[in-house]
């Protein structure tokens, strides 16, 4: 077995609710909001030095959260493989009234994305990771606060699943992306993550676009099509 490529067990661990901030929330009282993550990782495995992945959860900045949907899915399947998966919340808005665009909220969750990020690599002996390896990977909200977090800080690595704000912008040393998305998404529009993917090629940032055709929003139905093009793609450039 090849580890990151390949399963390497049928069994995770899953470590939840582990507090990384507290922070003023968005709404009009800005009420302490505990910011938590739960962690994946192969269960009984004793590496050391193992790569980990932070996900970010969709949900339009104003809903969704860490353990429900496809977060555990897409995190129980990467740990499966090898990696240790940090699955996170961050600070949501009352309703889209508050929120602004998705444009104008992705960079304040990338602010808490940024604060779990430092949370983890300061633990990373804690929890037998590589902190020089932490690839980041988001679905629909998530992946646009996870395009504003690759701003802040240099991954190794991106999945981005159905989630590019229209107008989204590179940085220098942006990190090797992986795009998911279906062509019939009536919440992200497929051209955005086209328009992403060519920003992508223009700059010369390694990358693939994987289309999912006739797929709606968070095709998870569709798994099986996109999860080993994305395994190969974290291995070879983590």
């Amino acid at each position: 077995m090849i580890r990151y490529l390949e399963k390497i067990t049928d069994e995770v661990k899953v470590t939840t609710s582990l507090t990384y901030a507290t922070l003023p929330g968005y709404d009009a009282a800005h009420t302490e909001t505990p910011l938590m993550l739960d962690v994946y990782e192969p269960a009984g495995d004793t590496e050391k030095k193992r790569h980990p992945i932070l996900f970010v959860h969709g949900g339009g900045f104003i809903s969704g959260t860490r353990d429900r949907g496809y977060p555990p899915v897409m995190c129980d399947l990467l740990a499966k493989h090898g990696y240790v998966c940090f699955s996170i919340d961050y600070r949501l808005y009352p309703s889209g009234k508050e929120r602004g665009t998705h444009a104008d909220a992705a960079p304040h969750a990338a602010q808490d994305v940024e604060l779990a990020r430092k949370w983890i690599v300061e633990r990373a002996e804690q929890f037998g990771i590589d902190p020089k390896k932490l690839a980041v990977g988001g679905g629909s909200a998530g992946g646009m606060a996870s395009i504003e977090a690759c701003k802040l800080h240099k991954y190794t690595a991106f999945a981005c699943l159905w989630g590019t704000h229209k107008g989204a912008t590179l940085c220098e040393d942006f990190p090797p992306t992986i795009l998911i998305h279906g062509t019939a998404d009536q919440l992200v529009a497929y051209e955005n993550c086209e328009n992403f993917h060519a920003l992508l090629l223009d700059q010369n940032v390694p990358c693939q676009l994987l289309t999912l055709t006739d797929a709606p929003h968070t095709p998870m139905s569709r798994l099986s099509e996109f999860a080993e093009p994305m395994i190969k793609f974290l291995y070879e450039h983590i």
